[in-house]
């Protein structure tokens, strides 16, 4: 079989996960994990949603030799010698967000060579974020014992009405090039990849808060119960964000930069009404919602 250096799997394996729903703060997060010393941050990237979902079909080892050349081969190797950065200012992962720009210039500052940054990937703390992959970190964790997970969490009522104003799984938000990708066909629906395939015709008959309450369930339902995973309570973290983050930071081993306390100054919460009418669920979704709501949220970080 053919295979990368040893280092590619040593990377990823001391590496950083970063997920949750999406709208759980976990943009704001990563950014703020980017400004730690020696981290090279990949912010969502596509390929990614793909081929995790494939972790379920594709043998390990095939599965495994893509993960790593992605994130090691293309990603990695690739930032160290700022081939790899997002210079867009305006973007939300943009590399100006984390770092500074005198660490920015320096490394766009001379050509790169392969062996001479064989110290800096070496010391290079790989993180990446995907929000939506909850439900593949067990089979993740299989392939990488030593991978550190970190798992957004939110008020239900945040995560559903930030959904509902965006209007991501409305039948206008699950059609057209707009829509998630990947997904599985269901007449003129874009059905996300996360929905189980016994619930596709069922998810796609579903109203727009049902599906959002779905998704809810399906990414917290799915969380692996395991000790050194790490749960960010979103809502407990905007309220004592430097606290929070000193702990979060003392377990992942990661020591500020240059940006980290400027950004954490910057957490707070929108002022929009975040209130959700849940009375036309289901009574068993509903109650589905508020037992995984306390169950995830005593599992997060203490500060």
């Amino acid at each position: 079989m053919i295979r990368l250096d040893p280092l590619a799997a040593e990377k990823i394996n001391t590496g950083i996960f970063i997920s949750g729903p999406g709208r759980t703060g976990t943009t704001m997060f990563g950014n703020i994990v980017h400004s730690m010393q020696h981290v090279e941050y990949s912010y969502e990237p596509s390929m990614m949603f793909s081929h995790i979902p494939m972790i379920e079909r594709l043998a390990q080892e095939d599965w495994m030799l893509l993960f790593e050349t992605y994130l090691f081969e293309d990603f990695l190797v690739n930032a160290i010698a700022g081939r790899r950065l997002n210079l867009n200012a305006h973007d939300d992962a943009s590399v100006y967000k984390a770092k500074s720009e005198s660490e920015i210039r320096e490394r766009l500052g001379y050509s790169h060579r392969r062996s001479l940054d064989l110290d800096a990937i070496r010391e290079a703390v790989l993180v990446f974020k995907m929000v939506d992959a909850v439900p593949y970190l067990r089979r993740i964790r299989d392939c990488y014992p030593g991978l550190r997970m970190v798992v957004l969490f939110r008020r239900v009522e945040s995560i559903i009405s930030s959904l509902m104003q965006k209007r991501w799984l409305a039948d206008d938000g699950l059609s057209g090039f707009s829509a998630m990708w990947p997904y599985h066909e269901c007449g003129d629906l874009a059905v996300p990849f996360w929905v189980l395939p016994e619930d596709i015709q069922r998810f796609a008959t579903m109203g727009e808060l049902e599906r959002c309450c779905y998704y809810f369930i399906r990414m917290y339902g799915a969380l692996p119960d395991d000790p050194s995973l790490l749960v960010v309570d979103y809502d407990t973290f905007k309220q004592h964000p430097r606290a929070q983050f000193e702990h979060i930071a003392a377990a992942l081993g990661l020591r500020k930069g240059a940006m980290t306390d400027s950004l954490l100054e910057g957490v707070r919460e929108p002022s929009r009404n975040r209130d959700v009418d849940f009375s036309s669920l289901p009574a068993g979704m509903r109650s589905e919602i508020d037992r995984l709501s306390e169950a995830v949220k005593v599992r997060a970080v203490q500060a």
